[in-house]
């Protein structure tokens, strides 16, 4: 995710907290960005990631075969990613 400065002042700037875990003034969208600079600030790891996987969760409106509930679709692309990293290394 993109960490621009932008988002690391939305989660700074608070009147309660020296961090805080959602933006304050912030038009709708960028929730993911706002995560990633938000958890930013607790890693000293210069190569980190932040995957966002909320959006693509739920199985509401997804096709016949997926059934009612958490699709662990995010699960499997990631095991499938790991897979072929592996494979591209050997």
């Amino acid at each position: 995710m993109p960490i621009w400065q932008y988002y690391s002042d939305k989660i700074v700037k608070s009147p309660y907290a020296d961090t805080q875990n959602i933006a304050t003034n912030t038009a709708v969208g960028g929730g993911a960005c706002i995560a990633a600079a938000f958890l930013r600030q607790f890693t000293t790891c210069a190569h980190w990631a932040h995957v966002d996987v909320a959006g693509v969760m739920d199985s509401d409106g997804a096709q016949a075969y997926v059934r009612s509930g958490i699709t662990g679709r995010p699960t499997r692309t990631l095991i499938q990613w790991l897979i072929d990293y592996e494979q591209s290394i050997q």
